[in-house]
């Protein structure tokens, strides 16, 4: 079996004990243990290899790794760990004056934190019962009653910090859970509110242009895109018109006539966020527009016109679910109003023509 000194420290099989308790942590607890009790002490995963440095006289540690017997440590903490009666124990060694001990922190029954304790005493046993002569050379000296209190101490002190990390942690997802609960909440009370606002322009006695505007300005508002564009069409034209947008930025002329591709044209909802899988006909289309994602929803008016809403995007974005729901939710509203409002006149678009006409008045 190996000598600890061949266990690599950091090479185990986890890391931290569910994540609640950090390496320095442990370690400033070896160090404090070690330089008040003259003890040598490493934290070790459930296989016995060593998680964190042996603490101790740096010189004198380097040499208690190559006495300690890794057969025997490993024995002694497979039993403890296991063990529903014990959580920590202490054994003689091959040599006399060295005392081996291993105690178990455990959360939800299960081992969590795994400590490997040893110390030189100052009380030699009978010298005949044993392997080897007792040690010399050590200035770390402890006597056994000494040692016997720091191995319980250990385990205990690391019984409660583990059970105030765990404590705190379930303390700090509640209170995460609460606030993306309240967030939740809050969003939706937002979009139930600007849902209620939009209906009240039912009973706006605006130009229907007006209307469509103040519309499309809240939920751009709100969702933030880059454009949103409604357009309509009916079945004996071969383009749409564009009714009525709301812009973040300027896309000039993103809805002219020789950009009225088949990809804004739908028969079902599209959507498209930047990572989306696309076909090589979509991504052209998307390039030509000058947009990275969109979401197009079409609608049916009374008699053989359709209308579609695009709301189009720049940036690398992925739209949310809650996002296109409250879409679908504003389109249904957007129906209902063009339906009660019956046709409503295209967007005029300013050309340079036109400003020079008005300059010659």
């Amino acid at each position: 079996m190996e000598k600890l000194e061949n266990m690599i420290p950091g090479q185990g099989e986890a890391s931290w004990p569910e994540g609640l308790i950090e390496k320095d942590e442990l370690e400033k607890w070896q160090r404090y243990f070690s330089g008040i009790a003259s003890v040598f002490v490493c934290a070790v995963d459930s296989g016995g290899v060593p998680l964190t440095e042996l603490s101790g006289e740096p010189e004198q540690a380097r040499r208690m790794e190559q006495l300690i017997d890794g057969e025997q440590f490993q024995s002694m903490l497979q039993r403890v760990a296991e063990s529903r009666l014990e959580d920590q124990a202490v054994e003689r060694t091959a040599y006399p004056n060295l005392l081996l001990g291993v105690a178990v922190s455990r959360l939800e029954r299960k081992a969590a934190v795994n400590w490997l304790i040893c110390a030189v005493t100052a009380d030699v046993e009978d010298e005949g019962e044993y392997e080897n002569p007792p040690l010399e050379g050590f200035s770390c000296v402890a006597d056994e009653k000494q040692f016997l209190r720091v191995v319980d101490t250990l385990r205990a002190l690391t019984d409660e910090l583990l059970a105030d990390k765990l404590t705190l942690r379930q303390a700090l997802r509640r209170c995460e859970k609460s606030l993306s609960a309240r967030q939740e909440a809050e969003g939706r009370l937002r979009r139930s509110e600007l849902l209620r606002e939009m209906m009240w322009l039912f009973v706006s006695q605006d130009p229907a242009q007006e209307v469509l505007q103040r519309l499309l300005k809240m939920l751009g508002e709100y969702l933030s895109p880059g454009i949103i564009a409604l357009y309509t069409r009916k079945k004996d034209q071969t383009q749409p018109r564009v009714a009525a947008t709301w812009e973040k930025e300027p896309y000039p002329e993103l809805f002219s006539s020789k950009n009225w591709s088949s990809i804004l044209m739908v028969e079902k909802t599209l959507i498209l966020s930047y990572n989306s899988t696309v076909s090589e006909g979509e991504r052209e289309q998307l390039d030509a527009l000058g947009l990275t994602g969109m979401i197009v929803m079409p609608g049916k008016l009374e008699g053989d016109e359709d209308f579609w809403i695009c709301l189009g995007e720049k940036r690398q974005r992925v739209w949310e679910l809650w996002e296109i729901r409250f879409v679908g939710e504003a389109v249904k509203i957007l129906q209902s109003l063009l339906k009660r409002r019956g046709q409503v006149s295209p967007v005029k678009r300013k050309t340079a023509s036109d400003a020079g006409r008005r300059k010659k008045k």
